[in-house]
């Protein structure tokens, strides 16, 4: 009546065969990767969705929830090479789609890197204090994420700060979940 599994990838495509034939209901409980057989089976259904869901999907509520706020998307160097690099792109389409920064003369979306600007460069030219600053960064490089969001943290007492970060922040032990808080993470 039902298929869970298989756990490992390589089987997926056989089992999902299967279980469109047959027309059998199939979870796939671990793997995010079966978007081919989301196209193929519509008995396939994914517990984690894939990578490419989750950056569409949280693109779509940054855009709806933060368009008319001070976007800065904080870069550690280059980031093309991650996934959430579509994710700038997306979010950056998705604002200026909605027409309100056609009616503002204010810069609502900032990219820059924080090698280049550093805390002093966040204080004085990046960071408004008449709007909420929401500030994205798209990077794996723990010590610097560590750095940014330790300064992030010391401006929270002077500005209004939301941080928006990637599922694997939660796993960096040198940041102080009390700064995820803070933040609004």
């Amino acid at each position: 009546n039902l298929i869970i599994g298989p756990v490992f990838d390589k089987n997926q495509r056989l089992v999902s065969r299967f279980s469109r034939i047959r027309g059998i209901p199939m979870v796939s409980p671990l793997s995010p990767y079966g978007g081919v057989y989301l196209k193929n089976n519509p008995f396939y259904f994914m517990v984690k969705p894939s990578k490419e869901y989750q950056i569409r999907k949280t693109a779509e509520f940054i855009g709806d929830e933060f368009y008319d706020k001070h976007f800065i998307v904080m870069g550690m160097g280059s980031y093309d090479h991650l996934d959430e690099a579509n994710l700038v792109g997306l979010v950056r389409d998705k604002f200026y789609s909605t027409g309100y920064y056609r009616n503002t003369d204010v810069n609502l979306f900032t990219e820059i890197d924080f090698e280049d600007v550093r805390y002093w460069g966040m204080k004085e030219i990046l960071m408004q204090s008449n709007r909420e600053n929401v500030v994205f960064i798209p990077s794996n490089n723990q010590p610097k994420i560590s750095k940014a969001i330790n300064n992030l943290n010391t401006l929270a007492d002077k500005y209004d700060i939301t941080l928006i970060g990637l599922e694997n922040y939660q796993k960096y032990s040198s940041i102080e979940a009390e700064y995820y808080h803070r933040l609004k993470l």
